[in-house]
């Protein structure tokens, strides 16, 4: 599968609770989640004139839907572009410990 297609895959649909955002899903066979959301109150913008600009912020869970650690300090990251999107869905496909982050790193 093209890594750019993974990103197509992912159907958007208005985030429950919030106002001017969206989420996405996709679960994984290998038992992993990606969540991906982005708008108002999200570490993520929607651009309007281009929905592929915008930016998203992404969690991840394995196979016992516990967070995927993504950076030192938090269980999300934000701001991420289409295409670091893809990567990160590549990773939790074929390899998600290679994303998993401690709390110490740096």
């Amino acid at each position: 599968m093209n890594n750019n297609a993974m990103f197509e895959e992912l159907t958007f649909i208005p985030h429950r609770g919030s106002t001017n955002c969206i989420q996405a899903r996709k679960d994984f066979d290998n038992g992993c989640t990606i969540s991906v959301v982005t708008g108002d109150g999200m570490y993520g913008d929607i651009d309007v004139n281009d929905f592929y600009n915008s930016t998203f912020e992404v969690a991840a869970f394995d196979n016992n839907n516990q967070f995927i650690r993504l950076t030192p300090s938090d269980d999300v990251i934000g701001h991420r572009t289409k295409n670091e999107v893809n990567e990160i869905m590549t990773a939790l496909r074929d390899d998600p410990e290679s994303l998993r982050v401690d709390a110490t790193d740096s």
